[in-house]
């Protein structure tokens, strides 16, 4: 599905992000772990070529057998909207904040599909529905939604693209408990019923573990572990992974005290 080869960034005196190789297949689920700083986004952002100057990206990344470094501008538009779909951790950077989210999903299902807008309104308000969201906040502004509404407004609008794989980065960061599990649970459902492949990028490990099924820990920009769920979480090898670990333990400890 999608091919990533020795993929790096760097500008003209740093690497931001070491080479990094890895394979996607159709209904799979890969997990990028790492703190804040550990280069989880620049690497999503590379994946999408969505950089520019002065970064410089370096090495391929093919989604059935395109070549995305040399598609035109047009041509990533429709692959990052029919293939690929992306939600960002700020989903505001979605949506023009003085248009109604309706109007804007409509737009963009058009853009990337041969439709009508009565069909086009159909698929929008279907994908509302689907994370739960009213028939009447097709008409809202993005200003008019809570922040767990709007993000699930945006995982919305990117299912109504029906992409193969989603790039999630960091999905559930600042949501409450209910909005965290209805997302989670959409985004395997999807991959369970439709195949969906899914790139879930958190720094938390007690969420990455129930979504993806092989993991790859970065550090400082550079991949120090990667292997199956089960085979990390019993051997971890890695000093940040050990870390990560330990600092769950004194959670879900904590979590226990509590209860």
């Amino acid at each position: 599905m999608i091919e990533v080869n020795n993929l790096a960034v760097k500008t003209e005196t740093q690497t931001l992000l070491e080479p990094l190789s890895f394979r996607i297949q159709k209904g799979e689920s890969i997990g990028v772990l790492g703190e804040s700083g550990a280069g989880k986004t620049m690497l999503t952002m590379a994946l999408l070529q969505l950089l520019s100057s002065p970064l410089q990206v370096e090495g391929s990344v093919i989604v059935h057998d395109q070549h995305l470094n040399v598609l035109s501008n047009e041509q990533l538009r429709s692959v990052r909207g029919n293939t690929l779909g992306y939600v960002p951790q700020n989903v505001q950077a979605i949506f023009d904040p003085y248009r109604k989210i309706g109007v804007q999903m409509v737009e963009a299902i058009r853009a990337h599909e041969r439709t009508t807008k009565r069909e086009a309104k159909r698929t929008a308000m279907a994908s509302l529905r689907e994370v739960q969201l009213k028939d009447e906040h097709y008409h809202f502004f993005p200003f008019q939604l809570s922040g767990g509404m709007l993000q699930r407004a945006g995982i919305a609008l990117v299912f109504s693209l029906q992409p193969e794989l989603v790039i999630a980065d960091e999905p559930t960061t600042a949501l409450d408990e209910e909005t965290k599990t209805l997302i989670l649970e959409l985004l395997l459902r999807k991959q369970r019923e439709e195949g969906l492949s899914i790139l879930f990028v958190s720094h938390e490990i007690d969420v990455i573990k129930k979504m993806v099924t092989r993991i790859l820990v970065l550090e400082n920009g550079k991949c120090v572990e990667c292997g199956s769920v089960d085979q990390l979480m019993n051997e971890p090898s890695s000093a940040r992974l050990q870390s990560f670990l330990h600092y769950e333990a004194v959670l879900r400890r904590g979590a226990m005290k509590n209860d």
